[in-house]
């Protein structure tokens, strides 16, 4: 299981989160809050509902 910071799709790193982790990662922030919902990510994030 990987906990990963939303900010890996900006900074490139994403790709190969997913690679290593599979469906084992869980994003969280809300830089990843849009390509979670429209690529089915698990995000977590405190703040929101």
């Amino acid at each position: 299981m990987v906990l990963a910071t939303g900010s890996s799709i900006v900074n490139g790193s994403i790709n190969e989160i997913l690679m290593i982790a599979g469906d084992k990662v869980i994003f969280y922030g809300v830089t990843i809050a849009s390509a979670a919902y429209e690529f089915g990510l698990r995000r977590l994030c405190f703040e929101s509902s």
